[in-house]
């Protein structure tokens, strides 16, 4: 099963790429932009001594530091707009662009079509925009991909908690007509800390497997 490689971007990250277009939000002070560390891994283990966080991943996977290292280039957002209503959006979509950073991605298969298959976790953080929640980032979500074809969005999102830390949780189905009816199953979990999203992406081959993959933040540890 091989999913569109579109499908299994950074979901959580279009999310906020989304509210920001949508509402032209403000974002907060840059002293509460992510910083720059992008943490280490050492064998099944991400630290990250900035977010004085510790995550254990699924033993023997891959670590996709060609993924990792493509999403933090430098990317150029295109002229800005001259229509004053525009620039807002423009401006927003640019700051929370500059302050996203891919933390990790690690593949229980290696290689070059490691972004395209499950199963798959990644990790990435991006500043928090003035009075939108975790919860908030993925009913846009819900509301935006709930018109795609291609995703069926499961019920709504859900309050979860790990390592004492609150999250929400929205799953969909990719469903990709094009490969004969194969489909695949993606989490978005998304929390709030220290002015910053933490944004956890899952892809599995079932929900049986999504779940289980969702269950290794159990492993969470924040200073």
């Amino acid at each position: 099963m091989r999913p569109s490689r579109t499908l299994l971007v950074n979901i959580a990250a279009l999310a906020l790429a989304a509210t920001a277009s949508a509402g032209g939000a403000r974002r907060q002070s840059t002293d509460t932009a992510p910083a720059a560390d992008l943490g280490s891994v050492s064998g099944n283990v991400y630290t990250n001594d900035s977010l004085g966080i510790t995550y254990e991943f699924p033993k023997g996977w891959f670590v996709d530091r060609a993924w990792i290292d493509g999403q933090n280039k430098p990317q150029d957002p295109g002229p800005r707009p001259t229509d004053p209503a525009d620039q807002a959006r423009y401006d927003s979509m640019v700051a929370m662009k500059k302050g996203t950073h891919a933390l990790l991605a690690v593949s229980q298969r290696g290689g070059d079509t490691a972004a395209d298959t499950g199963p798959r976790i990644q990790f990435s953080v991006s500043p928090v925009f003035e009075n939108k929640s975790g919860a908030d980032i993925l009913k846009g979500m819900k509301s935006a991909y709930g018109r795609m074809r291609l995703i069926q969005i499961e019920d709504d999102p859900a309050d979860v908690a790990f390592g004492g830390q609150a999250f929400s949780r929205l799953d969909m189905r990719l469903l990709d007509v094009i490969l004969h009816g194969g489909a695949g199953y993606q989490s978005a979990v998304i929390g709030v800390r220290s002015g910053q999203y933490l944004q956890f992406s899952f892809l599995a081959s079932t929900k049986e497997q999504l779940d289980s993959l969702v269950e290794s933040l159990a492993s969470l540890r924040f200073k």
